[in-house]
Order: structure tokens, then sequence, then C-alpha cells
């Protein structure tokens, strides 16, 4: 092996461990910054949000690369009696404004640009609410980072009231909803939403007479089983 071909083996190996240590280097930030930004967002949506003897903890943040996807769990703590809360689904949709405010009005944010599921956690269980700013179904993301119109809601385990359509009356910015073991106390509600697309629920959970409503305001009714 002549001195030519050692000194670029020599320079090759430098550069590769160079570029290796470049991309680690700009992994572990791209996590400090997320885990940065995740405990700011956590402190102001307590000073923000929360009733007095309530926390909201931002559990499990984690960011993946490959998919550009970032998932946040929140879990509302009752700081009185020292158990989780059940009103889950007003709260996780005012974390969902707060949020997508926070990302509006911060446009060098870590958030900006990435794939965000905003997801429930309760007794162990993770995902009764999902609220997405992309449509997990499809892939497909909505106009702008910072808009969190797809929502999923599943009341199973919770008292019928806590899930109930008249809870969503304030958060008319939803494009997508999708229910399991909703209550429909007011269908009629939904009509309002001026971004609203697309129901996904089960056959039987509008009666006739709403489902033709829906229809005729183009909102797409999506039956799916359960």
């Amino acid at each position: 092996m002549n001195q030519k071909t050692k000194h670029f083996l020599i320079v090759l190996a430098l550069s590769v461990r160079l570029f290796l240590t470049l991309v680690l280097v700009i992994s572990c930030y791209d996590n400090v910054a997320f885990k940065y930004e995740t405990k700011c967002i956590e402190s102001e949506i307590n000073r923000t949000i929360c009733v007095e003897n309530e926390r909201i903890k931002c559990t499990y943040p984690s960011y993946h690369k490959e998919s550009n996807e970032i998932e946040m769990h929140f879990e509302i703590h009752d700081e009185t009696h020292g158990q989780e809360k059940e009103d889950e689904l007003e709260r996780m949709c005012e974390i969902a404004d707060y949020i997508s405010r926070y990302i509006k009005n911060n446009p060098e944010s870590f958030l900006c640009g990435k794939k965000i599921t905003l997801s429930s956690e309760s007794c162990d269980r993770l995902g009764d609410v999902k609220i997405c700013n992309f449509d997990p179904e499809t892939d497909e993301t909505f106009s702008s980072s910072e808009q969190f119109h797809y929502g999923y809601f599943d009341g199973y385990f919770y008292p019928k009231e806590d899930f109930s359509l008249s809870k969503l009356e304030r958060f008319d910015w939803f494009e997508i909803l999708e229910f399991t073991d909703m209550t429909n106390d007011n269908a009629s509600s939904l009509l309002h939403f001026p971004q609203l697309k697309e129901i996904r629920c089960e056959r039987d959970f509008f009666t006739t007479t709403e489902q033709e409503r829906f229809r005729s305001k183009d909102i797409f009714l999506s039956f799916i089983e359960i």
C-alpha cells in the first residue's frame, strides 16, 4: 500500500467518524430540545388550564425521527385525593387548543412541521382520547401543523355523561371525529362545526333523521364495526 492510499484511507476514516459524531449530536440535540419544550408546555398548561388541586402531567413524550412524529400522553391528576381524574374529554381538547396556539405563536418551535398525537393516559390505559394534527387512517396531514383537526373518543370505561357529544360543543375546530362508546345527547351541535367533513362511528349511533341532516351539510358518515 503506497503513501497516497494510506493517506486517503486515514482521511476517509476520520470523515466517517466525524459524520457519525455529527449525526449523534444532532439526534441528541433534537431529543433535548423536544424534552425542554415538553416541560415548558406542561408548565404553561398547568398554569392556564388546571383548576384548583388539579395537575396535568405529560408522560411518555417521544419523538420518532424516521416518521417525523411526536407522541405526547397526558394524565389528569387530582392532587387532593391523590388519584387520576376522569374528565379527560374536555381537558384533552383544551390541551390540544393550547398546543395549537403555542405552535402558531412559536414558529421556531421543535413541534412545527411534525405529525403530533396527543393521547390521554388514565389507570394505565393509553389512548381513550386521541387528538392529532393528521389523519391516522390515511396518514395525511392537515394544511398546517398547528391544526389538531382529528379527534378520537372512546368512553367505554367512563360515566356516560363524561363522554357525550355536548362536551364537544366548545371545540368546533375538528374536521374528522371518530366515536366509540360515546353518548349521543346533542347530535345537532355537530352541525355547527364549520370545518367538520367526516364522522366515523357505529351505524346506529345517529338516528336516520340525524344522518340525513349530516349528509345535507356534506358531512360524510363512515360506519365502523366494533
